[in-house]
């Protein structure tokens, strides 16, 4: 389908005041695959098309067309659309696995060792989809954790 804004425009932003890294490196060894993004979330619509998760500085870090602006492409259900979520349920994301960009393959980008990047979270609803199912989602208490 076309790549569009669905027509809810569905975006999250959380703009850290302290414009610090929202992650405190425990020693020079540290890197940022060595977390995780975590929130709650239930969904009882939606198909079609993923939202893009991404972090970043208030230099630019809003514009998910940035190059090699490190994202994951997130979605509440399964290939065949059928594991939506009508109960709150806890997604665990491997900042390891925020691995594309909008000009490379999975894989090809990440954070490494770069905290300075991770101090604003944003989100939005936004590909290519033919479907016309509304999307109705909650999401909460997001907050990265160290991997276990």
């Amino acid at each position: 389908g076309n790549w569009t804004w669905p027509s809810d425009k569905l975006q999250i932003v959380y703009i850290n005041p302290a414009q610090t890294p929202l992650i405190t490196p425990i020693d020079d060894s540290d890197m940022v695959t060595n977390y995780s993004l975590k929130f709650e979330y239930k969904s009882v619509h939606w198909a079609g098309t993923q939202m893009y998760m991404w972090f970043g500085t208030n230099d630019g870090g809003d514009n998910i067309d940035a190059a090699n602006r490190v994202q994951y492409l997130w979605t509440p259900f399964g290939e065949d659309g059928n594991d939506l979520v009508t109960v709150w349920k806890t997604c665990t994301i491997p900042l390891s696995s925020f691995n594309h960009c909008k000009a490379s393959a999975a894989n090809d980008v990440s954070y490494g060792n770069n905290f300075g990047e991770i101090v604003n979270f944003y989100a939005f609803v936004f590909g290519g989809s033919n479907v016309t199912t509304p999307i109705e989602i909650w999401m909460d208490n997001f907050r990265i954790v160290k991997n276990k």
